[in-house]
């Protein structure tokens, strides 16, 4: 199955908005910051993933990752590939994420992410909303490229 990647757009943000809903993850923040948020579609133009970066300074916070059972795994390194694209295009030089399911560390390892302690993070993270709640989050480990 062929796979195709773009940003979303300001007339996405309804659909992303349910799409994220669906997967029962917030939506706060995602009418500002759309321009940070790559969209898989499916050869049928279907959305099947999606991923988004909050900006703090050049401190990248990756958020909303969506992807439906059905996406292969070309699928999901073509929208980690755009995600670093588009983090580089907008100065963002360092990507945090944070993760409860040990199962997905051996492929963010492959792409280029480390296991990093809680006390190493950057203050950035701090200034978010979502990074805050993470901070105090159990059993979750923090990775960065």
């Amino acid at each position: 199955m062929g796979y195709k990647s773009r940003l979303a757009t300001k007339e996405d943000v309804g659909f992303l908005k349910l799409f994220l809903e669906n997967a029962e993850l917030s939506t706060e923040g995602v009418d500002q910051l759309f321009e940070y948020f790559i969209l898989l579609e499916n050869d049928q133009k279907e959305w099947v993933a999606c991923l988004g970066i909050e900006p703090l300074g050049t401190v990248g916070l990756m958020r909303s990752f969506v992807v439906l059972p059905k996406v292969e795994e070309e699928g999901i390194f073509l929208l980690f590939e755009k995600m670093l694209q588009l983090a580089q295009e907008k100065k963002v030089n360092q990507i945090l994420l944070a993760t409860n399911r040990m199962s997905s560390i051996p492929f963010l390892s492959a792409l280029g992410f480390t296991a990093v302690e809680k006390e190493d993070l950057p203050n950035e993270l701090s200034q978010s909303a979502h990074g805050k709640q993470l901070l105090q989050t159990q059993n979750v480990t923090f990775m960065r490229r």
